[in-house]
C-alpha cells in the first residue's frame, strides 16, 4: 500500500530496483509501482533516497541541485568495541507517579555497565533516572515519575549505558 500526501490509500502494483541518475550522480533506489494517475508525474524521489548517505540535496534561491559527498573518510568502516549498550525494558510498564522499578535486559554476559543520570520534563511528563550499575544480562532501574499522570512505557530503549571497566566491590553498590 502506498499513502498518498494526502493520505489517501493506494494498493502497489509492484516493487522496481533502479540506477536513477541524476546530474551525473547514480543514485540506487528501490520504488513501488502505482497505476494512479498523478497528473504527469512520473517517480516522486522521498527522503529515504534524498538522506542516502553520500547524497546532499542542497536548495538555493528556488533551484535544487544534488551533490555527492566526496570526502573518502565518511566511507571508511571503523571496528570498534561497543561501548554504549541500549538499556531495553523487558515489557509495557505503566508508571504511576511516584517511583517504580523497570526490569531491563539486552546486557552482555559479563559486562558491567552504568547508565548516567537523566531528568526529562515535556508536557506534563516528567520522570527522573539515577545513575544506576547494572550488571548481566538483565537487572532492575529505579525511574521516578515526577509528574501529575501515569506514564506508559513500551518495550523500548529507557536509557543508555557505558561499560564499567573497574566494578565497585559488591559491598558498595
Amino acid at each position: 500500500m502506498l499513502k498518498g500526501f494526502s493520505g489517501d490509500h493506494f494498493k502497489s502494483c509492484g516493487e522496481v530496483t533502479f540506477e536513477l541518475e541524476v546530474e551525473s550522480i547514480s543514485i540506487h533506489c528501490e520504488a513501488l509501482l502505482t497505476d494512479v494517475d498523478m497528473e504527469g508525474i512520473n517517480l516522486i524521489i522521498g527522503q529515504p533516497i534524498l538522506n542516502g548517505e553520500g547524497i546532499s540535496l542542497i536548495v538555493n534561491n528556488g533551484t535544487a541541485t544534488l551533490r555527492q559527498d566526496t570526502d573518502f573518510t565518511k566511507q571508511m568502516d571503523v571496528t570498534e568495541e561497543r561501548t554504549r549498550f541500549k538499556v531495553i525494558t523487558s515489557c509495557k510498564k505503566c508508571l504511576p507517579p511516584g517511583t517504580s522499578i523497570i526490569k531491563v535486559l539486552d546486557n552482555e554476559e559479563n559486562n558491567d555497565v552504568v547508565t548516567v543520570p537523566q531528568h526529562y520534563e515535556l508536557r506534563g511528563i516528567s520522570y527522573l533516572i539515577p545513575a544506576t550499575l547494572l550488571r548481566g544480562t538483565t537487572g532492575y532501574i529505579k525511574v521516578a515519575n515526577t509528574g501529575s499522570q501515569n506514564i506508559i512505557w513500551q518495550q523500548d530503549v529507557l536509557t543508555r549505558a557505558d561499560s564499567c571497566p573497574a566494578p565497585l566491590p559488591d559491598a558498595q553498590i
